[in-house]
């Protein structure tokens, strides 16, 4: 979930953001997004000026092109801020850095000092979903546990823990119902609830994930996250045009330029100079060995150097730290081409505990024996 963006030029769908919430659900046809839809602004140099306007600078230029190495300016600028403002845009950064820890900590003590402030509860309900703790962000946002009244958003993070928990067809009903208040809603909460939507969708393997998904793209076709989310669903379903031409203008964010590749690769269209291009990409990344590149090396060893062992190495490292479904489903595919079925039991393990039903995931169990006990 992103508040703040600074691409331009962005078009989608031929439609505008303000259309999104009064048009119904649409298909999302195999051509959706134009050649050279999206103009990335070139990354900003930094003016000698307060530390803190210098943070968020770092902070709106990572938004922008994914790199990480702003991160650590951005946080260097917010040290012992006592704002509460401030002290938000410090938990995002530690969130992108996956400092988790530091970053529940830092939410936490907001919360308990009484702040109203629902972005605080989604952040810190969103972290304890990405450290793979449902039971945590079910607890967060709760209604007993709010300060503030019922909230809509309160509603749609509920769902979300929920269906971590082997509850995702009774909270994608529930929350399907409310899909028209969601249209009164700011453009960022908006485009959150579609993408919960979608995720609940496509957790079950219902065909309507890829229409949330092209709603909460209408709301906001700069984010990049979002971006990333979407190109990872067409790429399980094979949808190489469609992948192709959503990332056609990642060159320069290293997650896109990946997924880029792997579309072109698959319709037989891909050039040397944007492989060789990709490959120095990586080859940066694996030489500042920052574990927040680990899932793209991860991706990159498997499907573009076939080199599974290697891949299982980076998503190891990368579940260490994350542990969502996504983080699963890499983890599983790496697992599996490596022939290392304890790797394979052992994320099931985790799937079972929590009870997640995912039936993105389940396509791996046959990889292994089961196991008498064992339930699905």
């Amino acid at each position: 979930m992103r508040f703040f963006s600074l691409l331009i030029g962005f078009c989608l769908l031929g439609g505008a953001a303000a259309k999104a919430a009064s048009t119904p659900p649409m298909a999302m046809p195999e051509t959706w997004v134009p050649q050279d839809t999206f103009v990335l602004r070139t990354m900003p140099r930094l003016p000698p000026v307060d530390a803190r306007d210098q943070a968020y600078e770092a902070w709106s230029a990572y938004q922008v092109s994914g790199d990480t190495r702003w991160l650590g300016r951005a946080l260097s600028g917010l040290k012992d801020t006592p704002e509460h403002s401030h002290r938000l845009i410090k938990a995002r950064v530690l969130q992108a850095m996956h400092r988790f820890d530091e970053a529940v900590a830092l939410l936490s003590a907001v919360v308990d000092e009484g702040h109203s402030d629902l972005e605080a509860r989604l952040l810190l309900a969103s972290i304890h979903l990405a450290q793979g703790k449902p039971g945590d962000a079910l607890k967060v946002c709760s209604r007993e546990a709010a300060s503030q009244p019922a909230s809509l958003m309160l509603d749609f993070c509920l769902g979300l823990a929920e269906s971590r928990q082997g509850q995702a067809k009774g909270a994608f009903q529930r929350l399907k119902k409310r899909r028209g208040a969601v249209a009164a809603l700011p453009a960022a909460q908006q485009q959150w609830a579609y993408g919960i939507l979608a995720e609940l969708a496509d957790q079950q393997g219902q065909p309507d994930a890829l229409q949330w998904y092209a709603r909460a793209l209408v709301v906001d076709a700069e984010n990049l996250y979002l971006r990333r989310v979407v190109a990872e669903y067409l790429h399980r379903q094979g949808r190489w045009t469609a992948l192709q031409q959503l990332t056609a203008d990642g060159r320069d964010q290293p997650q896109l330029a990946l997924w880029h590749r792997l579309a072109s690769q698959a319709l037989g269209q891909a050039s040397y100079e944007y492989q060789s291009g990709l490959q120095q990409q990586m080859v940066e990344a694996e030489r500042r060995q920052d574990p927040l590149d680990a899932s793209m090396l991860s991706r990159y060893a498997l499907w573009i150097e076939n080199q599974p062992e290697k891949a299982l190495r980076y998503a190891q490292q990368n579940w260490a730290g994350q542990k969502t479904p996504e983080d699963a489903r890499l983890l599983l595919a790496a697992a599996t081409r490596a022939g290392e079925q304890a790797v394979v039991a052992g994320v099931f393990q985790w799937v079972d505990a929590h009870s997640l039903r995912d039936s993105r995931l389940e396509v791996y169990r046959q990889s292994f024996p089961r196991q008498s006990g064992d339930s699905s």
